[in-house]
């Protein structure tokens, strides 16, 4: 049953403005919540974004271009670490895994290109911090990938590690060049690092990644530095060049990779926060791409069974229909099946699951209950 109100319309032509209009739309939102604890009412959950999602039939996912996360093949289709988590929200809304729009977002264009609905989403290697959380108009959902901020330079450098680089300058006039990205929170962590140990480094800030690749092939900075996996992807990139580059062990920094989406749909927002859960506690439940299909659906445990609809109501609370979670892992997968297939030991980049691996095997991530 399906029970559509526009309680906005009807105040805006019929109440007068102020506190008798908030106290008319109070009433309407009561009476249709009230409706949706009885009653599957997916027009009525649906927010602003989820709803126009909904309606157009395809999600529009901002990705930073980055091989293993978020590229385009030779074929040119999309894949990567990133894309199958957009892949995945299309599959669980929308019934399909293809029902994407990817657009390219560099740094200075995330806030904004949200805040204005030019996506609805934004992956784009995008860290949580405090001020970003707080100050930007959106929501961060839950981790996807764990990160640090590490250095890379050409082998001519002679070095390996930070303190032999600091070494290799200390009776130079100038201290090294570093290529980053502008407006950045690896901007912000080169400045404090630098700051603390009292280095006399000259950072030279770009404003694009492209922008910062052709400078350090052009050698007007002596090292780069970025997300770790960041710099694995740009190394892969610049395989034509002879000379060999050194990604440094050191780490400066912790990052934490999110999705963001705007703060005008909690709904959106909570669809996003769940559907990245459960690729992580379907791989901790053993439910995967492989197996899904061939399940005994008698021998499943209780939670298990929630999250395939075979039982329980959880799509609804989601505004969405019981096999949500049965499509997403059976189109995408699980966080083993998208890590593996992008970044995993038998792909070229050669990853180990490491702080990415879930709670019980010494890894971070750790999925909330489904019930």
């Amino acid at each position: 049953m399906i029970f559509k109100f526009e309680p906005y319309r009807i105040c805006e032509e019929h109440c007068d403005r102020g506190s008798s209009e908030k106290s008319f739309k109070n009433v309407f939102l009561l009476i249709i919540a009230l409706i949706c604890s009885y009653f599957y009412c997916t027009d009525i959950y649906a927010g602003e974004i989820l709803q126009r999602i909904k309606d157009r039939g395809h999600i529009k996912c901002g990705v930073y271009q980055t091989a293993g996360f978020s590229f385009l093949d030779k074929k040119g289709n999309w894949q990567g670490f990133e894309v199958d988590f957009c892949r995945a929200l299309a599959a669980g809304v929308l019934g399909n895994a293809q029902n994407v729009e990817f657009y390219k977002i560099e740094t200075p264009q995330k806030k904004k290109s949200v805040e204005e609905g030019y996506v609805d989403i934004v992956f784009a290697m995008t860290t949580i911090t405090l001020k970003r959380d707080s100050g930007w108009n959106g929501d961060f959902s839950s981790v996807i990938f764990y990160d640090h901020q590490g250095f890379m330079a050409w082998s001519s450098l002679g070095v390996r590690k930070l303190d032999e680089l600091q070494e290799k300058f200390l009776q130079k006039e100038q201290g090294p060049r570093v290529c980053v990205l502008s407006d950045t929170t690896t901007e912000e962590n080169l400045q404090d690092y630098i700051k603390q140990n009292a280095l006399n480094w000259t950072v030279l800030p770009i404003r694009t990644s492209q922008g910062r690749r052709d400078a350090f092939v052009n050698r007007v900075c002596d090292l780069v530095s970025g997300d770790s996996t960041e710099l694995l992807s740009e190394k892969k990139v610049l395989t034509d060049i002879p000379e060999k580059l050194i990604i440094f062990d050191d780490k400066i920094s912790r990052e934490p990779i999110a999705a963001f989406v705007s703060a005008k749909d909690p709904e959106w927002f909570n669809v996003v926060k769940w559907v990245i859960l459960l690729t992580k506690t379907a791989e901790a439940l053993n439910i995967s791409k492989a197996n899904i299909t061939t399940l005994d659906k008698e021998s499943l445990g209780a939670e298990a069974r929630r999250i395939l609809g075979i039982e329980g109501t959880l799509g609804r609370n989601l505004g969405l229909d019981p096999l949500w979670a049965y499509r997403i892992l059976s189109q995408v997968g699980n966080y083993e099946d998208i890590f593996e297939r992008n970044l995993g030991q038998k792909t070229e980049f050669g990853l180990e699951r490491g702080v990415n691996a879930l709670w019980k095997e010494g890894g971070l991530h750790y999925a909330y209950p489904f019930r």
